[in-house]
Formats: structure tokens, sequence, C-alpha cells
């Protein structure tokens, strides 16, 4: 096809690896926090402890897909930087929020 660029079948196996250990962790850290909540500990301030954890399993994936050599297409790379400089700004922002408000406050 016209304009797309063609993977090897190893890196569309690493590809599918990586995603797949990226769904189990996040459906491992949302059974976690869910059961942190049924017992009663909050981490976070409100809900905001499941966006958290897609972040981080997002930026797992991200990172390792990078350290693993995986190829991206030209235009992807740029989305893929800007991706993780997005998750950095969103995270950092999070951060501050969770420290600025404290978790008994009740910010809706």
């Amino acid at each position: 096809m016209k304009g797309q660029i063609a993977f090897d079948e190893r890196q569309l196996e690493m590809r599918s690896k990586i995603f797949q250990r990226g769904f189990f962790l996040l459906l491992a850290l949302i059974f976690a926090n869910t059961l942190l909540c049924n017992i009663g500990i909050t981490w976070t301030v409100d809900h905001w402890s499941y966006f958290i954890v897609a972040m981080f399993v997002l930026s797992f994936c991200l990172i390792e897909l990078i350290l693993r050599g995986v190829a991206f297409s030209p235009r992807s790379k740029k989305r893929v930087s800007k991706m993780m400089a997005m998750i950095c700004i969103i995270g950092l922002c999070l951060l501050v929020f969770c420290i600025a408000v404290p978790a008994h406050v009740g910010f809706y």
C-alpha cells in the first residue's frame, strides 16, 4: 500500500507482547486499587487513582517500546515524543495537585 510502512514479524510480535503486558498490568493495578479502596486506604484525592494508573501503564508501554527498539514510522515518532511530553506534564500537574490539596478537603 502506498504511504504505509510494513513492519517485519519480529517487530509486530514485540509490539503485541508489550501491549499484552501493559493490558495485564492495567488489570492488576486496577484490581489492586479497587481492593485498597474497599479496605479504606486512599492514596489519592477522590478517584484520581484510576487516571494515574492508566497514565502509568501508558508510560510503561511507551518506555518499553523505546527501550526494546521497536521501530516507529516517521509520523509516529513525533506522536510518541509528544505523547511522552504530555504524560510527563500531566503527571507533574497531578503530583502538584495531590500535594497542594490534602485528601481530607474533598475536592469535587
